[in-house]
């Protein structure tokens, strides 16, 4: 995952959705995401996700470049899908695209909004431990994800994952995996206790202060807002 991509079309895109205020755009979020877990079954999930991908396409957003990001949370729901895939189908897909359309509500939020601006709203109405452990927490998501991306070159160019099948096999890739797991978790740990000892060099107090940008609301973040409300309301009238 390339939190430059991210941050290349958040704050150097130039879509209507780039030019609404930030709180307009959290709000927004915010609903859909609610229409997201309140869709009651596989159809009106797909439909939450058509009401964003399509104003998102005709504002002139790249949906293929985000679309890619939004998979990712299909990898952590893929397990529980496939754990009651066999008993209730229904429910599998159903996870399966909720999983989907949150990641996509969330990463057309952070490609349409400067992640500044988005902590700064948060920080606002969240306690400031919560708010400044999301925001380290942000960056050092793509950080560990780059370097589990890294680990697993090396250990694939290493032939650790010859290709062969059966019990051995399997087990050494398990521990091969196990290992990597536990690298991982050591790294995060020593990169947490580095950042937190630059940023006291640097001034931290217990707070990281972020100014938000002065955007007034205008009509087009007020349609915005009652768009989403709007989706939400039909979510809550048809499940």
């Amino acid at each position: 995952m390339d939190i430059q991509i991210l941050d290349e079309l958040a704050c150097n895109g130039h879509t209507t959705l780039h030019e609404s205020a930030p709180a307009a755009k959290v709000v927004a979020a915010g609903a859909l995401l609610a229409a997201t877990i309140l869709a009651g079954s596989p159809g009106l999930a797909v439909a939450v996700v058509v009401t964003v991908a399509v104003p998102a396409w005709l504002a002139g957003q790249p949906i293929r470049k985000t679309i890619p990001f939004a998979l990712y949370p299909l990898v952590f729901a893929a397990i529980f899908a496939v754990s009651v895939a066999r008993s209730n189908p229904s429910l599998a897909l159903l996870v399966v695209i909720r999983a989907f359309a949150a990641g996509f509500i969330m990463i057309t939020l952070l490609t349409t909004t400067s992640f500044v601006d988005v902590f700064a709203l948060l920080g606002s109405v969240l306690p400031v431990v919560v708010a400044d452990a999301m925001f380290m927490a942000y960056k050092a998501f793509f950080v560990l994800m780059g370097e589990l991306s890294d680990l697993l070159v090396t250990i694939r160019l290493r032939g650790a994952d010859s290709g062969a099948r059966g019990p051995r096999a399997l087990l050494r890739t398990l521990r091969n995996y196990g290992e990597i797991l536990g690298v991982l978790i050591l790294h995060s740990v020593d990169m947490t206790e580095r950042t937190y000892r630059v940023m006291q060099v640097r001034g931290y107090s217990g707070r990281i202060r972020v100014e938000p940008r002065d955007r007034r609301f205008r009509p087009a973040d007020l349609a915005i807002v009652t768009y989403s409300l709007g989706v939400l309301l039909g979510v809550l009238v048809l499940r």
